[in-house]
């Protein structure tokens, strides 16, 4: 202010300010005072870069404030959605009724028994169609099987109101009042996840994409994604439910870790005998197909609770590889070591938006975009100014409106061929064949595929680079580049003899 310079911060530096100012008039309203008047001194003048990402509509900064608190009948929330998913995955009827409906979703049905069968929403019509089946098909099978938390419901002389009540978000009997309340806790956290519409918004996002969680990292829930596996840093699902089943999405997909594992067997071993053994039997049950499948000695070596040593590390090594994907393992590891800490709730909140970015108590401000993707749904405080309208814009101006969208019209002008892939549930064979037929129809060669809408989100890319390489014989190429985010964490090259060297070690040249 004394030396007329400019204060160059980041978005959230600016509403973090803010949000500091409002949180201190609870404490010192003289120091408020005092950063308020200098927040909005009429001297400022904002000048925002790149601001129609600054100004979006979903930009928001949140505070939380007062103390922590559990979530609220936290454990029936996700043992309503665990019971949900395990419905979607082990039900016969319900795996027909999806398997028949391929223009509403996808369903891996090729997996073990143990797997989650990566489900994944198609918006539509065809989806409202299913959905008005598969919703009350979900109900009944959880009342006619439900899990032990749950068998109050197997035959309750309310079972045709439960039923109504979990499926159907237009009533609600009140018949349903006279039950305990830990009961009536269980219908409504499977009313709000299957009725209220929090399942079928959960799996229209895809993993690795649109969610997933961030290893490393300090949050172990799942986090909104940018695009393809680039977590949006500082950012979480304000809604608890959807919270809670991208996170137990996000374990199905990824499986746990040897750690995991290891915390999760510990986390069994410390309870009473016949809790282990309640356990450990459903479990064994679910992976024991795997273990016959490929002839394993751990049929009898892991037959029963009392014979697991995790100070045995080739022991240990087995039940991380048995074990890592089994639907029920993850279930109790996140029930008894992940929601309990991570899911904790605060009474208020102070929240800033692109609205508070945008206001200036002068009006002295302005931005520059290269796009103008948010102009129609900018804050009312500031409006899109075009140069040309008033014949006053300069070459320069002329030049900078020509890169809005460049991409977008390069691709469309430049757009040789469209496929579409045939087989939903294995988008990685499917792009290969299409691959394969576009190469037979030109003479044109392959050097660079380029995954701009994720076909390949959660795909193990050393295995499609090896499918690549056995299908294109062409000697042109010495091999296949990629990113190895398994292993290496880095660019490699995968030659055609097979070995896999890192790019900057490997005598194929890019």
């Amino acid at each position: 202010r004394e030396e007329g310079g400019v204060v160059l911060v980041a978005p959230e530096h600016r509403l973090s300010l803010e949000l500091n100012c409002k949180e201190l008039f609870y404490q010192d309203r003289c120091v408020a005072t005092d950063l308020y008047n200098f927040i909005n001194m009429p001297q400022w003048y904002d000048i925002l870069d790149e601001c129609d990402e600054l100004l979006r509509h979903n930009y928001q900064l949140i505070y939380a404030m007062g103390a922590p608190s559990l979530l609220p009948q936290g454990p029936h929330r996700w043992r309503a959605i665990q019971t949900v998913f395990l419905a979607l995955a082990l039900d016969n009827k319900i795996k027909d009724c999806l398997c028949k409906n391929t223009e509403a979703c996808t369903f891996a049905k090729d997996t073990l028994p143990m797997e989650w069968p990566s489900i994944h929403f198609f918006e539509g019509s065809h989806l409202v169609d299913m959905l008005d089946d598969l919703i009350p098909m979900i109900a009944r099978a959880i009342i006619n099987d439900p899990p032990h938390e749950l068998s109050w419901m197997y035959g309750h002389v309310l079972s045709d109101d439960i039923l109504q009540a979990i499926s159907d978000k237009q009533t609600f009997p009140s018949s349903l009042q006279s039950l305990p309340k830990n009961y009536q806790d269980d219908v409504l956290a499977l009313r709000g996840f299957l009725a209220g519409d929090v399942l079928r918004h959960c799996l229209l996002k895809r993993h690795r994409v649109h969610y997933g969680v961030a290893r490393p990292g300090k949050k172990r829930l799942a986090i909104p994604f940018r695009f393809a596996d680039t977590p949006a840093e500082r950012s979480e699902f304000a809604h608890p439910d959807c919270a809670l089943a991208l996170s137990i999405l996000s374990y199905y997909y990824d499986g746990l870790t040897i750690d995991e594992v290891k915390q999760s067997f510990q986390n069994l071993l410390s309870l009473g005998e016949n809790a282990q053994r309640q356990f450990y039997s459903k479990w064994f049950k679910l992976s024991v197909m795997q273990m016959e499948a490929e002839g394993s000695d751990c049929v009898e070596s892991l037959n029963c609770v009392e014979k697991i040593d995790l100070s045995n590390e080739i022991q240990l090594n087995r039940l991380q590889y048995f074990y890592h994907r089994n639907m029920l393992v993850i279930n109790f590891y996140l029930n008894t070591h992940i929601f309990p800490v991570e899911l904790e709730q605060y009474d208020k909140r102070l929240t800033a938006t692109s609205w508070n970015l945008a206001y200036n108590p002068s009006g002295n401000i302005v931005g520059f975009s290269g796009t103008n993707d948010n102009h129609r749904i900018l804050p009312l405080q500031v409006s899109q100014f075009f140069p040309s309208n008033t014949g006053s814009a300069d070459s320069t101006i002329e030049d900078l409106f020509a890169t809005n969208g460049f991409m977008l019209d390069a691709i469309m002008k430049n757009t040789v061929n469209v496929s579409e892939l045939k087989d939903k549930n294995d988008r990685s064979i499917s792009l290969i064949s299409a691959l394969e037929g576009r190469m037979t129809q030109t003479s044109e060669q392959l050097h660079a595929i380029i995954d701009c809408g994720a076909i390949l989100a959660g795909t193990n890319l050393r295995e499609f680079s090896r499918s690549l390489l056995n299908e294109f014989k062409d000697d042109s190429f010495g091999g296949v580049l990629y990113y190895d985010d398994h292993y290496l964490n880095d660019w490699v090259i995968l030659e055609k003899s097979g070995r896999c060297l890192p790019k900057d070690i490997s005598p194929v040249r890019d």
